[in-house]
């Protein structure tokens, strides 16, 4: 039987503001991530994956999306 504290924290996390601030939270966090990633990471990385890794990505997501 979950305890009182388990309970409370459930509910908390069920709060619909909760998780739209944690979604927000972890969009700047990956933007941040994106201003200072690039100076550790291997210049043949983006040869290697290219701008077809990316279009390849967006035509599967855009197929789907036109079915919905």
């Amino acid at each position: 039987m979950p305890s009182i504290w388990t309970w409370n924290l459930r509910k908390f996390f069920r709060q619909i503001w909760v998780r739209i601030s944690l979604f927000g939270l972890v969009g700047v966090i990956t933007a941040l991530l994106a201003a200072f990633l690039p100076p550790l990471l291997p210049d043949t990385l983006a040869e290697r994956l290219g701008s077809s890794a990316a279009e390849t990505v967006l035509n599967i997501l855009a197929s789907s999306m036109l079915t919905v």
